[in-house]
């Protein structure tokens, strides 16, 4: 009887471990390369510069015709992961490409930065990736896309992205495995801005977990998130609407995930499914504005995922009201970041989400550009030398010159796959 009941525990746990991620692969389209010579939309928009995506890259100084090589079927992937900290299980999804060849292909996990999920045709973002000759994945992150108004989107927290990271890795190989299609060894992390950080927090996970990628590139990332913080409160430019939109996303996801904390103030909003609370500390928002902004931030930000959807919110305000996106915020918030406070509780936070904090010991390289409008050129500096002085040996500052934040990645599309099928072929 004993043997018996302990045989059925056993059954039952396996069962639990070797459960399937995988929920849901459905096609979505077969991209040719001549298709891809004349798209406009593959995870950012370059039509504001009124070009083909093409002649975009050229145009930037890298030959598309010597790095796109095949016909690419993209499908659509769900699976499960769990949100950071409070480890709810949560359905989320992602976008895997595969290049129409029956040639053994590595894998490439390929990160958007902060990006209007809504909006960009980001399904096409991977898809150029593996026209050179990688099975290329992008996963949404928590609160984009499948669980889009399902959880608060985790923003520039690690776990969110490790978690993720993990799991569509080994949902893409579950589906690759069931499906018979041929992969080979060899893993490329690229990820840029948002991407750089959150790539560099899977590289984090997976070195911890032993599992060996190849290659990371970061590009353009700000992976000290204290930095980050600080450059949020330098900004002066009035009814920014970008930077309003940032500071909310790491707010609102700072108040719903991340433990050991109080609030004495909460919002309700309702998702797709269910009535979530959000919690927020009474040291961010100005409390004279609590009812005006914080719900009003709520609807805008997870109905219509858009910065500039923060811009009729500026406009409701009196004349007296606030201009700079600061002025929404408890002023003791921001004299905390300018002065290093690092016993406030959101300062507390921001110091545990430090992508610099570990030693590397895969090829690590940190690829920016001095004329970076985004993100200063400096962070990556400072992450390449917080590296070198934990001991690593394997990272690497790449430096472009002559091109912003989103014009960085041409160049360093080129470098990367140069460098990652060299490696694969020594």
């Amino acid at each position: 009887m004993k043997t018996s009941m302990f045989l059925f525990i056993l059954l039952l746990v396996s069962s639990i471990f070797t459960s399937p991620l995988v929920t849901n692969v459905r096609f979505l389209d077969t991209l040719t390369v001549e298709d891809m010579k004349t798209m406009h939309e593959l995870g950012f928009d370059p039509t504001a510069f009124n070009l083909t995506y093409w002649n975009w890259l050229l145009e930037h100084g890298f030959d598309p015709n010597n790095w796109m090589k095949y016909d690419v079927d993209v499908y659509w992937i769900e699976y499960f992961t769990h949100t950071p900290y409070v480890g709810e299980q949560v359905k989320v999804s992602g976008y895997l490409a595969l290049p129409k060849t029956t040639l053994e292909m590595p894998l490439a996990m390929i990160l958007l930065g902060t990006m209007q999920s809504l909006i960009y045709s980001a399904e096409y973002y991977p898809a150029i990736w593996a026209s050179a000759g990688m099975i290329a994945f992008t996963p949404h992150f928590i609160g984009q896309q499948k669980s889009h108004r399902k959880v608060v989107e985790s923003y520039y927290i690690d776990q969110g992205y490790q978690n993720i990271g993990v799991d569509i890795y080994n949902a893409v190989l579950e589906y690759l495995d069931q499906s018979n299609i041929p992969y080979k060894d060899g893993l490329l992390f690229y990820g840029i801005s948002e991407g750089g950080f959150a790539i560099a927090a899977m590289a984090k996970k997976f070195q911890e977990l032993q599992i060996n990628v190849t290659m990371v590139a970061e590009v353009a990332g700000p992976l000290n998130f204290g930095f980050f913080l600080r450059m949020f409160v330098n900004d002066v430019k009035p009814k920014n609407t970008e930077m309003t939109f940032l500071s909310l996303k790491c707010f609102t996801s700072y108040a719903s995930y991340v433990p050991n904390t109080t609030y004495p103030f909460t919002s309700l909003y309702q998702t797709e499914n269910k009535q979530q609370k959000i919690n927020y500390n009474h040291n961010i928002v100005r409390p004279e504005l609590r009812d005006l902004t914080v719900d009003a931030y709520l609807d805008e930000i997870h109905q219509f995922d858009k910065m500039w959807a923060i811009e009729p919110i500026y406009n409701e305000l009196p004349p007296e009201g606030p201009k700079q996106f600061w002025e929404f915020y408890n002023p003791e918030l921001k004299y905390a970041i300018l002065t290093m406070q690092n016993d406030h509780p959101f300062l507390a936070y921001g110091n545990t989400q430090n992508m610099e904090d570990w030693k590397p010991e895969m090829p690590f390289n940190i690829y920016h550009s001095v004329n970076d409008d985004k993100v200063p050129y400096g962070f990556s500096v400072l992450s390449y030398r917080a590296f070198l002085a934990k001991g690593s040996t394997s990272v690497k500052l790449v430096t472009f010159t002559g091109v912003n934040h989103i014009h960085t990645q041409p160049p360093a599309r080129k470098a990367v796959t140069d460098e990652f099928f060299a490696r694969l072929a020594a």
